[in-house]
């Protein structure tokens, strides 16, 4: 179930395979992987959110970039920018590097520990193009990376900030993300696993009686980014929030993660660079007849 309007709808699409083929065409990259991120693929979207993509490539012939590289912005990471769009940013990486941020999440620039993040987004999200199949294949590879602990603390972190946020006024989109977020920190007590990107998946995955509830009131608040603080639903999604927080607070503290940090080993990053590279060798190499369907993405389970 996606909340809102039609995430792809035909105009961005074109604009989308535009872009992409001549970004091919001037770098001299392939695009391999590629998939929607931000509030569309958390199921949180609203008539004003942008729509966020992010694309993977390997160089020329399909060729694997140095690791001396990886580090160095310029040459991993591009941008194509067109304010007037509603996909106004279309965010490029070489994918080795882009894998290798759950080891070394850094940039010339410095460290940068949300890279990790982008990399658990990009190849959870469930709506893709993966003409290779990846992310079935190095989701569990991520998994074996990603501290259950530090996922823990991002998301109560962006819990508490958008409830800290909800104290200026009632917001409906602040309320939403922290039901999420608060969610995901469920997710990890009781799955013992990285959580789900979208809400819909969360939802139904910890408490599936209230899935339709939930759903809902999604597509019926959707219009309405502020909403009046003494609606009914409103109310019970307030609660609903409480209860998930007390019962977080009842089994943190007892709670041990067999994953306490992001220590990653060379070794696991390039299993998962090798996985790539095979995946790559036994294509037919037809990316762009691939890229050319009617639609660019996918959604997956």
């Amino acid at each position: 179930m996606w909340y809102g309007d039609e995430i792809i709808d035909p105009a961005d699409d074109k604009y989308i395979k535009s872009c992409l083929s001549k970004f091919e065409r001037e770098s001299r990259k392939k695009i391999i992987f590629g998939s929607v991120i931000g509030s569309h693929s958390q199921g949180l979207s609203f008539p004003d959110s942008d729509l966020d993509v992010r694309f993977l490539f390997l160089g020329r012939e399909y060729s694997f970039s140095q690791p001396k590289d990886w580090h160095i912005e310029k040459k991993v990471r591009f941008r194509i920018e067109s304010p007037e769009e509603r996909c106004n940013t279309i965010a490029l990486w070489d994918i080795s590097a882009f894998v290798n941020f759950l080891a070394e999440p850094y940039l010339d620039s410095g460290p940068v520990y949300k890279l990790i993040r982008n990399v658990i987004w990009t190849f959870g999200s469930p709506l893709c193009f993966d003409p290779l199949d990846l992310r079935i294949k190095l989701l569990p590879l991520i998994n074996r990376c990603v501290g259950l602990e530090s996922e823990f603390s991002f998301h109560w972190f962006e819990m508490n900030q958008r409830v800290q946020k909800m104290d200026y006024g009632p917001s409906f989109k602040h309320l939403s993300h922290a039901i999420y977020h608060a969610l995901s920190c469920y997710w990890i007590l009781e799955k013992k696993s990285l959580a789900p990107i979208h809400l819909c998946a969360l939802v139904r995955g910890l408490f599936p009686n209230l899935g339709d509830w939930l759903d809902g009131v999604m597509k019926s608040c959707n219009h309405q980014l502020d909403l009046i603080p003494h609606h009914c639903e409103i109310d019970r999604l307030f609660n609903f929030l409480s209860q998930i927080q007390n019962a977080i607070e009842k089994r943190r503290d007892c709670n041990q993660f067999s994953q306490v940090s992001n220590q990653v080993s060379s070794t696991l990053i390039s299993e998962m660079v090798v996985v790539i590279r095979e995946a790559v060798l036994g294509m037919e190499k037809n990316i762009d007849g691939l890229r050319r369907k009617e639609q660019i993405f996918k959604i997956v389970s």
